[in-house]
């Protein structure tokens, strides 16, 4: 049975690991492949016929959505839908849905129809808020309190302006398009409130009129941790302040937040204690029933309440699943490990939803699952002796090696991931897991039920929690400072799996002494200083409507500007900080952000707390802790609108490596705060970069009659590509071999103007633009050659923009 599910489970995955699933000609060569192995190979021919349904059941759901995605118009469309609220995130300026369409919204056929019904289609909509909205209301409400805002569950019709999912493409970072379409997420956009919503679909289900009372509860009480409280209860993680998130995850306890194995976990322990409480008050029903099999069905049963505030999100869904199989095996006597409940469960969902084989969290559940099944369940033969992998005195013990074990296990994962270890995470989780089982859980569970009864008695349970939750927090902020951010080249990740893999598994199978002696030689090797690269790479990020650029030389790193960012969201920390740890940079020898415009000095506050020392040039004054310089060469001070400042191609200069650095001047007073960008160019050896930032054409007139440009061999447009900016004069002056516009996917402004692009054209210039090509790195060799421009590769989104 285990090799029949494992074979399915192959099947699936091995599709979606294909190089370009969109070319139907993969599916059906391989399954040409497997009806001659399956004429040669008679005895294995059922695990065949199983790998190759696996294979069939992704090609049908990946054609469905690739289907719907091609019927999609692939530019912002205004329409009226009917959509039905699936989930909240609130924030201070905006309120985010997860919505899903209903059918009269649907331009698609009938059988794709039936099809969504098996996989549905979901939108994600943002409703932007009006300045004095106020996010402690109970019930969402503008601040006049005449609109009614949709809540989950609720049915409405709804103006929107939607367009394609189209996330960053970088060399590394956050995959958003994959993440989406594993979700299912087609579209986004956002919703007109100039124009009419209509409400047409209460939600009258008791479990959400619960979490409402709850939401009013914690809002008007004094606990600390209200915000988790919520997030932990239902899975709304909306009311999480960003210093909690970032403690917990740098801290090893992030898994905490998500309601999913652990959580469930710990309610069946609760539910099974109480059932063996309530075990002694049967009376005559315990001749009908064994009391561990009524102990289970408690168990079952607290965790199924517990599951559905969480409105059966996907985690929790895996976890249920999983309980659920095991719980049946004890009912029907079935000599069931662990090891089968989770190659059943993994079976079913993946029949159920294919797409979960490209979810990572979908693979960190099951592997932690796995490790733990090794753990408890590997034996091996040693003369008469049966030993049990860590074979512990008492249960104590066993925990204490179980949660080693984990820890060793996800090392590799972390690093390769997140390129980050919490040399404590093991001790964190050791402390939290138990207070989190004993104390919290069942003080969540016994407050929400007290909702029923009173607010005061809900209250009075739930403060167990809170002042639990102040400790484990206490704790995660201290251990924090021990995170460690590594940069794992392939072959310490090797070495470094190897000697985990050791550590797991028992004595005659792998030598612990040759696991010590493989991590020790991973962290020779990391730590031995390699030789640096002399030669020189510059970035051009994708990050929307917004600008990044990183400029690398052996040991020199230099950026210039943020990309844009608010409270809630800056982009730079799915596209830019995963590219800096990737290559393992520690400092900036400058920071430069252009002007004060949110696109271009979102991002400042992540900067600063990666690096704290840095010194900052910028071209307006900053809200910022750094140590902050202006970039025109007026004594370091920040011109203003009414001064006069007449220098040229003097003054501000600063030497990184080999290349020079230089700021060209304002050249007289201008009243455009876009003009106030620092215009960097950058010399090394006999090549030339400019960088603009924002300018108009009253600067580049200026600059161009002042004899400051010159020929360069790249080009970052000037404001995006916008009609205002790349003037006849900067682009004659400067004759850019290579010109990019870094602008946002279908941006409303229409960045790059065509005429823009056209006079770029017109002198021969190689144009790149990040919406489209993603990011784009410009290399120069060791001996100084210029190499070229290119732009990222499509291999890592393509399937998903059909």
């Amino acid at each position: 049975m285990r090799s029949r599910m494992i074979a399915y489970i192959f099947g699936i995955s091995i599709y979606w690991a294909l190089p370009d699933a969109s070319q139907s000609i993969w599916p059906w060569s391989i399954l040409a492949i497997i009806f001659i192995f399956t004429l040669l190979f008679q005895p294995i021919k059922v695990l065949i016929w199983l790998f190759a349904l696996g294979m069939i059941a992704s090609f049908l759901q990946y054609q469905f959505y690739k289907n719907y995605i091609r019927q999609m118009p692939s530019h912002h469309t205004t329409q009226t839908v009917v959509v039905k609220v699936e989930q909240i995130k609130q924030y201070s300026t905006s309120i985010q849905y997860q919505v899903i369409l209903e059918p009269e919204a649907r331009h698609i056929n009938a059988l794709t129809q039936w099809m969504a019904s098996l996989w549905p289609i979901r939108y994600q909509l943002t409703w932007y808020l009006h300045k004095s909205f106020n996010k402690t209301s109970s019930r969402l409400y503008d601040p006049d309190k005449t609109q009614k805002f949709p809540q989950v569950g609720e049915i409405w019709q709804l103006p929107v302006r939607l367009k394609r999912i189209h996330g960053y493409n970088n060399p590394v970072g956050f995959d958003y398009d994959r993440y989406a379409f594993s979700k299912g997420l087609m579209g986004k956009g956002y919703i007109r409130t100039k124009d009419t919503l209509v409400f047409l679909q209460e939600n009258h289900s008791l479990m959400v009129s619960l979490v409402k009372r709850l939401q009013i509860l914690l809002q008007q009480s004094t606990f600390k941790n209200k915000g988790l409280i919520f997030a932990l209860i239902t899975a709304n993680k909306s009311l999480l302040n960003k210093d909690t998130i970032n403690s917990l995850q740098q801290s090893g306890l992030a898994h905490l937040l998500a309601i999913s194995g652990l959580h469930i976990g710990m309610m069946a322990w609760v539910g099974f204690i109480l059932g063996r409480l309530i075990w002694f008050f049967l009376g005559s029903f315990k001749q009908q029933i064994t009391r561990q099999d009524f102990c289970w069905f408690c168990a079952l049963l607290i965790c199924s309440f517990y599951a559905s505030l969480s409105q059966w999100s996907l985690p929790t869904l895996r976890a249920m699943l999983m309980l659920t199989i095991y719980c049946l095996a004890q009912w029907l006597r079935l000599r069931w490990t662990l090891l089968d409940v989770l190659l059943l469960s993994g079976s079913i969902l993946m029949t159920v939803n294919p797409l979960l084989v490209i979810d990572t969290s979908t693979w960190l559940s099951f592997g932690a699952v796995l490790v733990i099944s090794l753990l408890i369940n590997f034996k091996f033969d040693r003369g008469d002796k049966v030993e049990r992998v860590f074979a512990l005195r008492n249960k104590f013990y066993q925990w204490i090696g179980m949660a080693f074990g984990l820890w060793v296990a996800m090392i590799p994962l972390s690093m390769m991931l997140f390129s980050q270890i919490n040399s404590l995470g093991m001790i964190a989780n050791l402390i939290a897991i138990p207070i989190m089982t004993f104390i919290v859980m069942p003080s969540l569970v016994l407050g929400f039920v007290g909702l029923f009864i009173s607010h005061s008695l809900a209250l009075w349970l739930l403060t167990p929690a809170d002042w639990s939750l102040s400790l484990i927090l206490e704790m995660a902020k201290y251990l924090s400072q021990w995170s460690l951010h590594i940069v794992p080249n392939y072959i310490t990740l090797i070495l470094l799996t190897m000697a985990c893999i050791g550590l797991l598994l028992p004595q005659p199978l792998f030598s612990k002494k040759m696991a010590l002696t493989l991590a020790i030689g991973a962290l020779f090797y990391q730590l031995i200083p390699h030789k640096s690269d002399q030669s020189v790479n510059l970035t051009i990020f994708d990050v929307g409507q917004g600008l990044s650029v990183l400029w690398q030389q052996g040991e020199h790193n230099v950026l210039y500007d943020t990309a844009s960012g608010d409270e809630n969201f800056q982009v730079i920390q799915q596209t830019v900080t995963p590219y800096l740890q990737q290559q393992g940079i520690d400092k900036l020898d400058l920071l430069i952000v252009s002007h004060s415009d949110n696109d271009h000095a979102g991002g400042l506050r992540t900067i600063e707390e990666l690096f704290p020392k840095t010194v900052l040039l910028s071209g307006q004054p900053l809200n910022s802790k750094l140590t902050q310089k202006s970039c025109h060469p007026v004594k370091n001070k920040y011109p203003s609108n009414s001064e006069t400042i007449n220098q040229k191609k003097v003054g501000n200069t600063q030497k990184v490596g080999l290349s020079q650095f230089h700021f060209l001047t304002l050249a007289v007073n201008l009243q455009e705060d876009n003009n106030f960008s620092c215009v960097l160019e950058i010399n090394y050896k006999s090549h030339r970069i400019l960088l603009t930032g924002d300018i108009e054409k009253e600067r580049e007139i200026l600059l161009a009659t002042t004899e400051q440009l010159y020929p360069v061999d790249v080009l970052i447009a000037p404001h995006h590509g916008s009609k205002t900016s790349s003037s006849d004069n900067l682009v004659d002056k400067t004759q850019p071999k290579n010109v990019i516009f870094s602008s946002g996917y279908l941006n409303r402004f229409g960045f790059p103007h065509p005429k823009v692009v056209a006079r770029y054209k017109k002198v021969q210039s190689k144009i790149f633009n990040t919406a489209t090509d993603g990011a784009i790195q410009c290399h120069w060799n060791q001996n100084g050659v210029f190499e070229g421009c290119s732009k990222q590769s499509s291999s890592r989104w393509a399937r998903w923009h059909l």
